[in-house]
């Protein structure tokens, strides 16, 4: 008996879905960007998030993060992005802090044994079965 999983019945959103989903997490949240891209192959890109300066330190980075993860265990999307240098305008304060914070849900550097070729990402996270999940 061949034991189904879920990724292999859910249908995946249109590439439109996933930009209205994203919009409505930006206003949701109040960032001042939020960028998805969502490619063919079943990969959600994660290109901009930006928390506006007089809100961050408030854990809403964590919880975009939250909404974004559900959103794509949901479907089944594997999530890549690359990390971004010191940039005080995008409130970006380090490289290192960015990708422990990334590790924290998930998330593995493109590099080493981890290593995949297909992406040019620095980061890639794989989609985690939605069954076995608490839901809050």
């Amino acid at each position: 008996m061949k034991i189904i999983d879920l990724f292999e019945i859910a249908e995946l959103p249109t590439p439109a879905q996933t930009n209205a989903w994203a919009e409505s997490i930006k206003l949701k949240y109040g960032l001042e960007n939020f960028d998805l891209w969502q490619y063919p192959g079943g990969d959600l890109k994660l290109d901009t998030l930006v928390v506006p300066k007089g809100i961050r330190k408030e854990g809403l980075g964590t919880k975009v993060m939250e909404e974004l993860i559900r959103y794509a265990d949901a479907h089944g999307f594997r999530l890549i992005l690359s990390v971004a240098v010191h940039d005080d305008r995008m409130g970006t304060t380090s490289r290192a802090r960015l990708i422990r914070f990334y590790k924290r849900f998930g998330f593995v550097e493109n590099k080493g044994r981890n290593k995949d070729f297909t992406v040019r990402a620095s980061m890639i996270r794989k989609p985690k079965s939605i069954m076995n999940q608490k839901v809050s």
